[in-house]
């Protein structure tokens, strides 16, 4: 537990098995409770610590459905879980994957990830869950591939995927932030409104641009590969395999724009604006921008923040946490917005 200067107050949980404290090596995730409390979750046992304002866990609850545990540690993928008005867990489960059977005479087809996902909002207390509205995601296509080894599964590198984001407002409001630039409100009720289109200079991918990422992709798979084939050599284990060969989707693939965000882009502020950290390429002069939307869904201003640097928070008083890499590693730094 840090306070608004990242001054550490107390340790909460840790990983040291001598403690009573220790949760596992697996990584959790925090979610803001009613009030002032906060859950952390805790995958391996399926269940939520309630910690109070003082750092105390004061009780337990279980998770919702196992299969949507990890969906509530949060990141790029998963968007930020939390509750909406009316009590409500609500989260985005992208873990969802398709199985098709081969055909005679043909290669085995390897699960595949779909390319929607569902926002969830699950009630703690009846323990049911419905589905607030789908969206757009990620979705990483997947080969086998014939190697000296045998038979491997290989994804296919798409260095440009046109998705949806979201995240939750300080009342509750789910806010969808869709691919052709606009925002869909959902409140606690199930009422939905939409805001316009937001204005954005699109860059338009030719067919040069989309052949040099495609080059680039590849080039960082093939060093990728490189590196796993030198580890396997290290380790001088008989067991361990050479990585299948790097496979990259076709230009033809790619969209003719570039998006204008990408995966877990969108945070909420506590004054309900989403700030969005765009793929504007006029980053010369400064850092990453983000457009600031309001709670109508307009543009209401534009920040350009410190080169290195993500925004991955807000505290009152307009106090924004910037997520910082640098020679030090990564850090957290607090900030204030002008």
């Amino acid at each position: 537990m840090l306070d608004s200067m990242l001054k550490v107050m107390s340790v909460v949980a840790d990983t040291t098995n001598a403690t009573q404290k220790a949760y596992g090596v697996n990584g959790g995730g925090l979610l803001a409770y009613r009030g002032d409390s906060t859950l952390f979750v805790d995958p391996a046992s399926y269940s939520m610590l309630v910690i109070d304002p003082d750092g105390n866990v004061v009780r337990v609850i279980a998770a919702p459905r196992p299969q949507d545990a990890a969906a509530l540690m949060g990141g790029a993928r998963g968007g930020n879980a939390g509750f909406d008005a009316r009590g409500r867990l609500v989260y985005s489960n992208h873990v969802n994957m398709v199985r098709t059977a081969a055909r005679p005479g043909e290669d085995p087809v390897p699960p595949q990830a779909v390319d929607s996902a569902p926002i969830v909002r699950f009630d703690l207390r009846t323990r049911k869950p419905d589905t607030a509205a789908f969206m757009k995601v990620q979705a990483t296509k997947l080969v086998y591939v014939r190697t000296d080894a045998g038979m491997q599964i290989s994804p296919v590198i798409n260095p440009v995927q046109t998705v949806d984001d979201w995240d939750l407002l300080p009342d509750g409001t789910i806010a969808i932030l869709r691919a052709d630039y606009h925002v869909d409100f959902i409140d606690g009720d199930g009422r939905r409104r939409s805001g316009p289109k937001i204005p954005f200079d699109w860059q338009r991918l030719t067919d040069s641009a989309k052949s040099a990422l495609i080059d680039s992709a590849r080039s960082i798979g093939q060093r990728g590969r490189a590196r796993g084939e030198r580890g396997a050599t290290a380790a001088n284990s008989p067991g361990r395999r050479t990585p299948a060969p790097v496979r990259v989707v076709t230009p033809s693939e790619l969209p003719d724009y570039r998006p204008a965000f990408a995966a877990g882009a969108v945070h909420a502020d506590p004054e309900g604006r989403l700030w969005v950290r765009t793929t504007s390429q006029d980053t010369t002069a400064h850092g990453p921008e983000y457009d600031v939307i309001d709670n109508t869904g307009k543009l209401v201003d534009r920040v350009a923040v410190p080169g290195g640097t993500t925004i991955i928070g807000f505290g009152a008083g307009g106090i924004v946490y910037l997520g910082v890499r640098d020679r030090a590693g990564v850090h957290l730094v607090r900030a204030r917005e002008r």
